[in-house]
């Protein structure tokens, strides 16, 4: 467990599959968004002394066999958001389900609890894929700003669970001691306030590069940031591409001119094409050459908690 008090040495695990009657706990799907059956609220993760952690499943409606599945990350600077933020919504009418997944944020939890949380939430679908209808073949992470960060560490370090093929990150947040150096003039107040929260939330807060070589393959990443960005400068997304392409890993970098933080933008069928055409793509590319699951070797995250 990372950061608050540790109660699993003195009590059971909180039996909410027991207490909780099934249409509650695993609701009807419902219509919210055309073309989507939404299961809202499944709890995923259940840390004792937190509250429980649930995702929102996102379905195709006409769906014919299992579908594949992306994980969605929110943004929020660690220390807010909602799983209902993000530009996914087009995905499930593509033929793609979508689990926007909570998270604990920053006051709930030090790093890398959330890092944790998303593993989690990964390793959930995967066992209840056949549940839900999903292809445990073809999983995919997208998150945005401070999601982007979890999500990106989560494809590069996995531990155990299931293989991430493809990363879709907007706007992201990667080098966190770079900030100020990354910001535009424009952006310095807002870098130095995202500063301040990191160093909160961990003082000795990673970059994402750190995690490129720590074994295993890794996925492809399609990184997309503007180049207006007054809290998070496209910088940040530049270090972390060539960073992976020194590597010799797989990263595509799209920079949307004059862009800001969050802007619609980024909400653009053009933009959620481009990313529905990535995971397509290398969803393709590992069932095609019969990749498997890869070992990897730890990293302590425990370090930085």
């Amino acid at each position: 467990m990372s950061g608050g008090i540790d109660f699993s040495n003195v009590a059971a695990p909180f039996p909410y599959h027991d207490l909780i009657p099934s249409a509650l706990r695993e609701p009807a799907g419902v219509e919210l968004i055309p073309g989507t059956v939404s299961h809202l609220g499944l709890i995923y993760r259940s840390v004792l002394g937190y509250r429980p952690l649930r995702l929102d499943l996102h379905r195709p409606q006409d769906a014919d066999g299992p579908v594949p599945i992306v994980v969605y990350v929110h943004g929020g600077s660690f220390i807010g958001g909602v799983p209902e933020m993000g530009p996914w919504t087009s995905l499930p009418a593509s033929g793609i389900a979508v689990a926007a997944i909570s998270y604990r944020l920053a006051g709930e939890a030090a790093f890398p609890g959330p890092v944790d949380d998303i593993r989690a939430g990964l390793s959930w679908l995967h066992r209840n894929s056949r549940r839900w209808g999903l292809d445990r073949e073809r999983f995919g992470l997208w998150g945005s700003s401070a999601g982007g960060f979890i999500a990106a560490i989560v494809a590069l370090h996995p531990l155990a669970g299931p293989r991430v093929d493809a990363v879709v990150l907007h706007y992201p947040l990667t080098s966190p001691r770079y900030l100020l150096d990354d910001a535009l003039p424009d952006g310095r107040e807002n870098a130095r306030r995202l500063e301040s929260i990191t160093e909160l939330f961990c003082p000795d807060m990673p970059s994402v590069s750190d995690f490129i070589e720590s074994g295993g393959a890794v996925p492809s990443f399609s990184i997309v940031h503007g180049t207006g960005d007054n809290r998070v400068g496209h910088s940040q997304s530049q270090r972390l591409h060539s960073a992976l392409v020194k590597s010799g890993k797989r990263s595509t970098l799209d920079l949307i001119p004059g862009a800001d933080h969050g802007s619609s933008k980024f909400n653009s069928l053009d933009v959620a094409d481009e990313a529905i055409s990535h995971f397509r793509k290398e969803w393709g590319r590992c069932i095609g050459s019969g990749v498997s699951v890869s070992p990897r070797h730890h990293i302590d995250l425990e370090e930085y908690g």
